[in-house]
């Protein structure tokens, strides 16, 4: 079935994911028999519903609405020439380690960058990673952990950055 979030969740225990992650599947689509209609946020999965049989499948995007979009206040000062924003949780699968990365090479050829990451880590396990390689790569003042952000001021981040990130994983999504 292509990526299952299942395997990643470090709350389970890691003996028994590969077995939850194997069944977890089946028993969805099986649930899914007993009711009117699947709603999914992503249009893979609902192709994976219908191609089980499931003809009541329809997809809503959990995009944010454009009307409800207002810019009030600077909730930082820009410390680099180049601002790049991630909005998210910090894991994995949304691309915590390649983000780094990014900013490290970038160092590494002289740009003045900084990476503004706003959300919150998943598991401390993530968290250490995390600081583990900011460590090894002398990051640290090229990233700015926020933490939280209310929704309604999430687009005042986003408008003082250059370049928006999302690096979610395709292979483990497909």
């Amino acid at each position: 079935y292509g990526y299952n979030a299942i395997e990643y969740r470090e709350w389970i225990p890691k003996l028994i994911r590969p077995i939850i992650a194997e069944l977890f599947p089946h028993i969805q689509f099986s649930l899914a028999n007993r009711v009117d209609t699947v709603i999914t946020p992503v249009d893979s999965i609902a192709t994976r519903f219908r191609e089980l049989g499931h003809s009541h499948v329809e997809v809503i995007h959990n995009y944010p609405r454009t009307e409800e979009i207002s810019v009030s206040g600077v909730p930082f000062e820009k410390q680099a020439d180049l601002t790049l924003v991630y909005v998210g949780s910090f894991e994995h699968i949304h691309g915590l380690i390649p983000m780094l990365r990014l900013v490290s090479e970038l160092v590494d050829r002289d740009v003045n960058v900084e990476l503004v990451m706003i959300g919150e880590f998943d598991h401390t396990k993530q968290e250490h990673k995390a600081n583990e390689y900011i460590d090894n790569h002398s990051i640290q003042n090229h990233i700015r952990f926020v933490g939280y952000v209310p929704y309604e001021q999430i687009f005042s981040y986003l408008h003082l950055g250059d370049i928006g990130l999302c690096l979610v994983d395709q292979k483990r999504c497909e």
